[in-house]
């Protein structure tokens, strides 16, 4: 009787970390870790051929600039977006528009910029829900953002070029590029009552932007960590 009561009471703790926090946002998503992630860093040069990969990455140098004025703080209710340098092309500002919607609690504006697998559009969904709970980010303050060059993604691991490759190919995407976000945020106090599994600072998030169709609107289609690059 006394192992099947340790038991349960082993089975309740579980059951009450999981619900800590609000639901899982894309934010919080943590990345599918590969054996190769894992694994030894390797000495060899990879000589596989990526061009599957390549062929379809935008030329981020080529895109049209682009000329928006945006607001340096933007407050709504008692959140706050802080935006401390400008945009460059639309993939940028497309990224931008996410945090922007956030804070607006624009959910289905949020909705509109997210493309990619149903858990993803699930994760994203979850703003929504914690919102409507109390929980959610007071400030994102956006240091910057840079559309990541094919250059760069040349120089990535095997491990980040097998996990971006993956995930085009789930989406069905033609045309693709990633943003780099350095941001920091801050909670509100019911969030942070609630124990979010990230704490408080600064970080870097990845999001990898693309259409299916050529020439149609590219969208959030994944989110990745700060040592993905």
């Amino acid at each position: 009787m006394k192992k099947i009561y340790l038991l349960l009471l082993i089975c309740a703790i579980t059951l009450a970390g999981c619900s800590e926090g609000g639901k899982e946002t894309a934010e919080e998503m943590e990345p599918a870790v590969t054996e190769e992630e894992t694994a030894e860093p390797e000495k060899a040069v990879d000589d596989r051929d990526w061009s599957a990969l390549y062929d379809g990455y935008i030329d981020v140098e080529s895109l049209p600039a682009l000329d928006v004025d945006l607001e340096r703080e933007y407050v709504c209710d008692d959140r706050t977006l802080i935006m401390e340098d400008g945009v460059d092309n639309d993939l940028e500002y497309t990224v931008y528009k996410r945090y922007r919607a956030i804070v607006s609690a624009d959910f289905d504006g949020l909705m509109e910029l997210v493309g990619g697998s149903g858990a993803y559009k699930i994760a994203n969904e979850n703003e929504r829900k914690n919102f409507n709970e109390g929980l959610y980010m007071k400030e994102y303050d956006i240091h910057g953002l840079t559309a990541v060059s094919l250059d760069e993604i040349k120089e990535a691991g095997a491990g980040t070029k097998e996990t971006l490759l993956s995930d085009i190919e789930e989406c069905g995407l033609v045309s693709y590029a990633v943003v780099r976000a350095d941001l920091s945020w801050k909670y509100n106090e019911a969030q942070l009552a609630a124990a979010p599994q990230l704490p408080e600072g600064r970080y870097v998030r990845y999001y990898l932007l693309g259409s299916a169709e050529k020439d149609a609107e590219a969208k959030i289609c994944q989110t990745y960590w700060d040592d993905f690059l």
